[in-house]
């Protein structure tokens, strides 16, 4: 399967993700949501939102599929101390974001092997910069960010 496929596959990825969790979460969490989870949201993946060195920074986007409900974003950079890891691997971290209501923004960036420091760090900006003035096409409340991620 390609990558573009799972990604498609994404939505019922993570609702199974969340029916097939230990029994304990499933009895102290309502879980619903996660069955309804694929008629309220839309993933877009490999978007490009910065071309530089002949490089090409790409995101994707976990968005609810009717846009004038704005949602709060979580903006991700994935771990790797700027020189390795890759944004598709990230995709399980984002559960608990969808649980409380939110899109996320997961964002890859160039890599300390392609582009010397600070690259990586201002494409991060040049993502939260996307966002802002994307916002308002993908259903996401530009007023309510959450930055996180792992190492980097």
């Amino acid at each position: 399967m390609t990558l573009a496929g799972s990604l498609k596959r994404l939505p019922n990825l993570l609702a199974c993700t969340l029916l097939v969790a230990s029994g304990q979460l499933a009895a102290e969490t309502d879980t619903s949501w996660g069955v309804g989870i694929q008629h309220e949201y839309r993933l877009t993946p490999d978007i490009t939102y910065l071309s530089a060195d002949s490089f090409e920074s790409k995101l994707d986007i976990i968005a609810p599929i009717d846009t004038n409900e704005k949602k709060p974003v979580l903006l991700y950079i994935h771990g790797g101390g700027w020189v390795a890891g890759d944004k598709n691997r990230m995709f399980l971290h984002f559960l608990p974001y969808l649980q409380m209501d939110m899109a996320v923004v997961n964002v890859g960036y160039r890599l300390g092997r392609v582009a010397l420091a600070p690259a990586a760090v201002e494409d991060a900006r040049c993502a939260l910069r996307w966002v802002i003035n994307n916002a308002e096409n993908y259903g996401l409340d530009a007023s309510k960010i959450v930055v996180s991620g792992h190492s980097a």
